[in-house]
């Protein structure tokens, strides 16, 4: 059974300088809640896009999406609150002591994933009980790093990734091990669809045009492309049937993936930064 979220917007409309009427969303989501398992509230995201926003203006925008949640609340909505990587933990802990069921994580698409990791430990250091299980539901904003998805306990994640991938050309290709294909570790990105790059690689560091002529290498494709309905000339020539199986990638994973409570970090020592 498929399960829908509604996502503001917020960021798409931030980042081409609009945006969004919160009663218009209000009333969208009123006149679409039988489609609609949860929505999130529409936060407000600091500075221009392209610009390093300040603490005092990411504060204020952490004041107004607490503002709007309570504003969606009064209208008889329950939607799902973001804490923005770069907002004080005092709006996380408010999060779940205000009793929301269902918080959305979101970290900074321009750090790196060992950045996010550092954030993201603090994060579910605040939100996990003593056994390491989460006291709320959490919802990944645009993480598909195989590793951060298995280090915390999620209830659901999103990410373009897929779509993008397929589009460029590409598909996810997991690991064979002993006979079964592993979801544990990141995935090779797989060019599978000419023409090619000048330069690129594929697959250990092979020349793109090189790939088909290695049997192994080929042999693993083609043996994921049929476990996941396909076949070589569909993923070449449709970007439509490389993002279904970018999709069945993480599908895939998600079958494969038992959750375990979060190892918490170290106590803190300095306090809310």
């Amino acid at each position: 059974m498929s399960t829908f979220m509604l996502d503001s917007g917020a960021f798409s409309a931030w980042n081409c300088g609009k945006a969004i009427d919160l009663d218009h969303y209000i009333a969208y989501i009123k006149a679409n809640a039988e489609y609609l398992d949860y929505y999130v509230a529409l936060d407000v995201i600091p500075g221009a896009f392209g610009t390093t926003p300040g603490p005092a203006e990411v504060e204020v925008s952490a004041q107004c999406s607490w503002d709007n949640l309570l504003y969606m609340e009064s209208h008889g909505l329950q939607p799902i609150p973001v804490f923005h990587m770069g907002e004080q933990f005092k709006w996380l802990r408010k999060m779940v002591e205000h009793g929301c069921p269902y918080v959305g994580i979101s970290p900074a698409n321009d750090r790196t994933t060992d950045k996010k990791r550092v954030w993201l430990d603090r994060v579910f250091d605040e939100i996990t009980d003593a056994d390491g299980k989460p006291v709320v539901k959490t919802h990944a904003f645009g993480v598909t790093a195989i590793d951060l998805l298995i280090r915390y306990p999620w209830y659901s994640a999103d990410s373009t990734t897929w779509i993008m991938i397929a589009a460029r050309g590409k598909i996810l290709l997991p690991h064979w091990v002993k006979g079964q294909w592993k979801f544990d570790k990141k995935p090779t990105i797989c060019y599978i669809s000419e023409p090619y790059g000048e330069g690129a690689t594929l697959l250990r560091g092979m020349k793109e045009s090189a790939w088909r002529h290695v049997e192994s290498e080929r042999r693993h494709v083609e043996q994921w492309l049929a476990y996941a309905g396909s076949d070589l000339e569909k993923a070449e020539t449709d970007y439509k049937e490389r993002a279904r199986l970018c999709a069945f990638f993480f599908l895939e994973f998600e079958r494969n993936f038992v959750p375990q409570p979060f190892k918490r970090t170290r106590p803190r020592m300095f306090g809310d930064l």
